[in-house]
Parts: C-alpha cells; sequence; structure tokens
C-alpha cells in the first residue's frame, strides 16, 4: 500500500531527505558524535564528572536527532521560569515544569520584597544617620548655655559641637544633612526667601519619608525571608502605607472562583498578619468544608489604603483613592478566567464601591460586610453598575454600622435590594439595655454561620446559603 504522499509512492526518510539536503553536514556531524560517544563512555567508566557526561550525552542526543530531522531546540533552552519537581541526587530524576502566570507573579513579588526591603534599609540608614546628627547638634547648642553646667561639661559640649559642626560643613550636596544645613536659616527668619521655605518643607518630607522606610523595611524584609504567596506589593513613603496581596488558600494558576478579603478602618501592614490576613484565614478553613470549596482561592488584599481612624472614615478621600488602588491592583492580579467574588468589611465596601462605580472594577460578586454604603450617590442596587455582579449587603443586628450613614444608603436596608443571608451571634450578649455592641462590627469572620455563607457565595452555591433573602437584579 501506498503511504501519505503524491502518487502514492512510500515517502523517502526523513534521514534521507536530510542526508540528501546536507549530507557533507551530517557526515561530519556523525564523526562527531561517535567520538562523543567513545569519550562518554571512558568518562562513565572511569565515574569522574558526572555533569560532563550528562552535557555530552544530551549533545549526542541532539545530534542524533538532527540527523533525523526532529525539533533539536534544547530542552533547557527557552523555557518558561522552570520549577523542579524532583529531588538531585544519584538516580534521581528531577521534572521541570513550567510555571503558570500565577506561579511566576509569586516568584517575582518575593524577589520584589527582597529588593524593596534593602532599598528602605538603605534609604533609612542614611538619612535617618544625617537626622541623628542635626538632632544631636541642636541639642547640644540649647544645652550649652545652661549656666548650671561645670566647665569641664561646657567644654566637652563645645568640642562635639565643634565636630558636629564639621560634618555638617562637609556633608555632600543632595544629602539630608545638606538640606537642613542649607536651610537653617529658614528657622528663624519671617521672610525667608519662598523657594527656601519651599525646600526645608521638601527636607521634613524627606525626614518623614525615611521614619516611614525605617517603619517598614523589618516588616517586608520578614516577609521576604518567608514562604508565604505574595502576588502584589507596593510602598508609599509619602504616608508610610503598603498595598500587599497575599494568597492564602489555593492555586490561582487553576481555582475557578477567587474570594478577595478587602478591610477596612484602622487596617495597615504592621497590622496584616493579625487582621486581613487572619479573617482570609478563617474563610479559607470554612472553604474546606463546603461544596467546591478546593476549587476557590482566598486573597488577602489590603490593596488600597484604609481610614487611620474613624475620624477619617467620615470623609470620602480614602474611598475615592482607595477605588482606584482597588481597580487597578485587583485587575492586574493573574487570576485567569475565574469568577471574582470581593468582600468588602466596613470602610473597605465603601473603598469597593468606588472601584466598580467610579473605575470599572469588574467582579461577579460585590458583597458589603458591615459597610457604611457603596458611595455618596448609591442608594439602591440599580445604582450599581453591572460590572458589581451578584450585590450582597449583611449587618449583625448589633452592629451599629446602622447609625453611620455617610456614604449612601447602607446596602444591607430591604429597601437597597441586595442578596442577604443570616449571620450567628457569636457569643455577643444580647441585653435588651444594648441595642448595639461595637464587638458585632467584627463578627463577619467570627462567627461560623457567617463564615460558612461566606464561603457558599464564593465557591459559587449562593442560593443555599442560610436565610436568604433575594435582591433585585
Amino acid at each position: 500500500m501506498g503511504g501519505d504522499g503524491d502518487g502514492g509512492h512510500a515517502r523517502p526518510s526523513r534521514a534521507c531527505r536530510l542526508v540528501g539536503q546536507a549530507g557533507q553536514a551530517v557526515a561530519e556531524y556523525v564523526a562527531i558524535v561517535v567520538v562523543l560517544a567513545a569519550l562518554v563512555g571512558t568518562v562513565a567508566a572511569t565515574g569522574a564528572a558526572s555533569s560532563l557526561a550528562a552535557s555530552v550525552s544530551g549533545t549526542i542526543a541532539q545530534g542524533f536527532c538532527l540527523i533525523g530531522g526532529g525539533d533539536c531546540a534544547r530542552g533547557d533552552e527557552g523555557a518558561a521560569d522552570p520549577r523542579s519537581t524532583g529531588a538531585a541526587g544519584d538516580g534521581a530524576e528531577t521534572t521541570r515544569v513550567a510555571l503558570g502566570p500565577a506561579a511566576q507573579r509569586e516568584q517575582e513579588t518575593h524577589r520584589q520584597l527582597a529588593e524593596e526591603a534593602d532599598r528602605l534599609r538603605e534609604l533609612a540608614d542614611r538619612d535617618l544617620a544625617d537626622l541623628a546628627v542635626w538632632d544631636e547638634l541642636l541639642e547640644l547648642e540649647e544645652r550649652r548655655g545652661n549656666p548650671t553646667l561645670s566647665e569641664d561639661e561646657q567644654q566637652r559640649i563645645h568640642d562635639r559641637i565643634e565636630e558636629l559642626r564639621s560634618q555638617l560643613d562637609d556633608a555632600p550636596d543632595g544629602s539630608l544633612l545638606a538640606e537642613l544645613r542649607d536651610t537653617e536659616h529658614v528657622r528663624g527668619d519671617p521672610f525667608s526667601d519662598p523657594d527656601d521655605v519651599e525646600r526645608l518643607l521638601d527636607a521634613l518630607d524627606r525626614i518623614a519619608r525615611a521614619e516611614h522606610a525605617d517603619d517598614l523595611a523589618d516588616l517586608l524584609q520578614g516577609w521576604a525571608d518567608s514562604d508565604r504567596r505574595f502576588v502584589h506589593v507596593e510602598i508609599d513613603l509619602d504616608d508610610g502605607t503598603v498595598r500587599i496581596a497575599e494568597v492564602v488558600h489555593g492555586d490561582l494558576d487553576d481555582s475557578a472562583h477567587v474570594a478577595l478579603v478587602i478591610p477596612g478602618t484602622g487596617n495597615d501592614g504592621a497590622n496584616f498578619d493579625t487582621a486581613t490576613r487572619e479573617n482570609a484565614r478563617a474563610l479559607a478553613d470554612t472553604l474546606e468544608h463546603v461544596p467546591g470549596g478546593d476549587d476557590v482561592s482566598v486573597i488577602a488584599c489590603l490593596c488600597y489604603a484604609p481610614p487611620p481612624s474613624l475620624t477619617h472614615a467620615g470623609g470620602s478621600r480614602h474611598a475615592d483613592a482607595g477605588g482606584a488602588d482597588l481597580a487597578r491592583i485587583i485587575g492586574d492580579l493573574p487570576v485567569g478566567d475565574a469568577q471574582l467574588h470581593a468582600l468588602g468589611h466596613s470602610y473597605g465596601a465603601t473603598a469597593l464601591g468606588r472601584a466598580v462605580t467610579r473605575n470599572d472594577l469588574e467582579v461577579d460578586s460585590t458583597i458589603s460586610l458591615g459597610g457604611p454604603g457603596f458611595g455618596s450617590g448609591v442608594r439602591r442596587v440599580e445604582d450599581l453598575p453591572a460590572n458589581a455582579g451578584q450585590v450582597w449587603g449583611v449587618r449583625h443586628d448589633l452592629d451599629p454600622i446602622a447609625l453611620a450613614g455617610m456614604h449612601g444608603r447602607n446596602p444591607d436596608r430591604g429597601s437597597f435590594g441586595a442578596h442577604g443571608f443570616d449571620i450567628g451571634d457569636d457569643g455577643l450578649d444580647r441585653r435588651w439595655y444594648k441595642p448595639y455592641v461595637f464587638d458585632a462590627h467584627s463578627i463577619y469572620y467570627q462567627d461560623a454561620e457567617s463564615l460558612e455563607n461566606l464561603a457558599l457565595i464564593v465557591s459559587g452555591n449562593p442560593d443555599v446559603v442560610t436565610g436568604y433573602r433575594e435582591g433585585r437584579r
């Protein structure tokens, strides 16, 4: 029977065609292969240089591949950031697996954490050392006018001031010490040149940035030294805030659902591990007991700068900036085609509302947990765009957030039209004279019923939550 080809004639082998096209080149390659084969035999017999033998063997295999006309690219060239899954050693086989986008992002972020920690430490050490010289000089110049000092004490202070003044005079241009020196006259001159005043203010800002860097360097280094799975980090030294996202459960490269745990007022990098991450871990632990929970990834998402206090939470400034941050950072996460479920607690719900209404964040679920509103002007579910997905608004009846009402209508109210579910008491005191209990504001990631309902929503089972209340749309 004829093979595949014109006229039913058998096609010449690839090797024959290759020799016919470049016979001399192949002949020379075969000769090299024979020599290398002998070399490998010698090396293997003596037991020396096993890595050399492996390398030569690979070359021989490539030679035969060329003779056969196959695709002869070396397996270790052009691979996508390989990850070893085998143990090295005698007789052990090492499998190289191409990393998915999320795993690659985890590696990149881990390196970034270490680099940022080094950068912050260098900045803090340099500028805070200059500040220490300046502060000591000001203190000593104030002390030397004290008439109660002995002559010896006054002399020691004088000598030290001379040393510090010499350091000040020799400070290189661009250093913080030079900036403080060159703007020293501004402090006692009410008619200083505006440019000099601006320069002094810049120096003061630089001091604040160095102090923020000092606070953050150890934090980032601790994260860099861990094996945790961060997928985003950025630092704002102007206010010392961190935007950080950590996968605490699941595999982003394979999950069908991703839950984003977004915190509220008072959360920052310093308490990320004990607050935002702990809430995300509580949800992750609950997912182990619900249908489809193994197909969900959970991200602790401090992806904006929450208000530092309740006083700041009364305004919308943090929500306006936070909405843009949430949309930008979440939109850039390597989540593939997974369904996104954004859980905004307290002020986090307001920032989340800004993200979906003003910054085009597209999610499959927008969930308010004890939130004071999705933003001014959002009084019903119809005021949210389609990219908000299914909208949920829940509040424990003892949660005093009901008294807020400054960021639009509370999403848990029936007139808002969001979906809802029941929340247990988790041991809250329900005596009749307590209409509200502040502890109820943090119950959403503590109460078992609340956690199970959240786990059902983010795993794609929203219709079986307890106390399900259907909302509009």
